[in-house]
């Protein structure tokens, strides 16, 4: 059997433009650990593809994607970075204001990671409802 694995991550992050079938890649392997038919489905719901195109591009069967399903891709792809990017801002604001509660026994400081983890529940429920995840 032969080893069609994707590129690794650090590649895809140096390179200045990421072809289609490397963004569908990259997707999958943030939602792999749902399990690949999951993975494939989010990606798909995403990029307004179907399920079996986001596997042809996993297992590197489609290098050259039609210009109208390369934009698709394009903005999926551009609608999950951003996504990340709330979920990750959120989690640094959680993980600073633990930090600061750490270094101050005030009550103010615990007040403030409370208000944080609620915005990071808030931003968790809103990314769920926007990709379509039953877990919601």
């Amino acid at each position: 059997m032969l080893d069609v694995s994707p590129k690794p991550l650090e590649v895809l992050a140096v390179s200045e433009s990421v072809a289609a079938p490397d963004m569908i890649r990259e997707m999958v392997l943030a939602f792999r650990n749902t399990g690949l038919d999951r993975a494939y489905e989010a990606v798909a719901r995403l990029c307004d593809i179907t399920p079996r195109r986001v596997r042809s591009y996993w297992h590197q069967e489609i290098t050259d994607p039609r210009v109208s399903e390369s934009q698709r891709i394009s903005a999926g792809y551009a609608a999950w970075i951003a996504q990340e990017t709330r979920r990750l801002d959120a989690q640094r604001a959680l993980l600073t204001a633990r930090l600061d509660a750490l270094r101050s026994t005030h009550e103010a400081a615990l007040e403030q990671v409370h208000g944080t983890f609620r915005s990071v529940e808030r931003a968790t429920v809103d990314r769920r409802r926007g990709s379509g995840d039953p877990a919601s």
